[in-house]
């Protein structure tokens, strides 16, 4: 799988969960890429994939560790640790898709972003992935 393929199935899997979309305001245009100028909280953005090799001796594939933000503006940090959960769960089970044999939660950090004047939760995963 390449990392343009992985970027759209991780954005596409979070903008289609009935759940995350009622915890972000109902607004399928909260999944994001980057942080949006127009932006409306909560969001996320699918950051950076950062893709190496693994190759086994039958098969090629990739070991991506892939950063996803979660945005919020609420009045404390609560909104962005249940976004954060929800978001774990749906990258997840994505480990049950054809070609991603590993979608593992790696690290989370919650911190406030001053110069959003917003709450900033930083989510890693590891994903590990066959060519198609």
């Amino acid at each position: 799988m390449q990392s343009a393929d992985l970027h759209e199935t991780i954005s596409e899997a979070l903008a289609t969960d009935a759940q995350l979309y009622t915890m972000l305001g109902g607004g399928r245009d909260r999944v994001h890429d980057r942080v949006p100028s127009n932006r409306k909280f909560p969001f996320i953005t699918v950051d950076r994939l950062q893709a190496n090799a693994w190759n086994t001796d039958l098969d090629d594939g990739r070991d991506t560790i892939a950063t996803i933000r979660v945005w919020s503006r609420a009045r404390n940090r609560v909104q962005s640790y249940d976004i954060a959960d929800r978001i774990i769960e749906i990258v997840e089970s994505l480990s049950a898709s054809a070609t991603i044999i590993l979608a593992q939660y790696v690290s989370a950090t919650h911190e406030r972003a001053v110069s959003q004047n917003a709450f900033l939760a930083t989510l890693r995963f590891r994903l590990l992935t066959e060519h198609a």
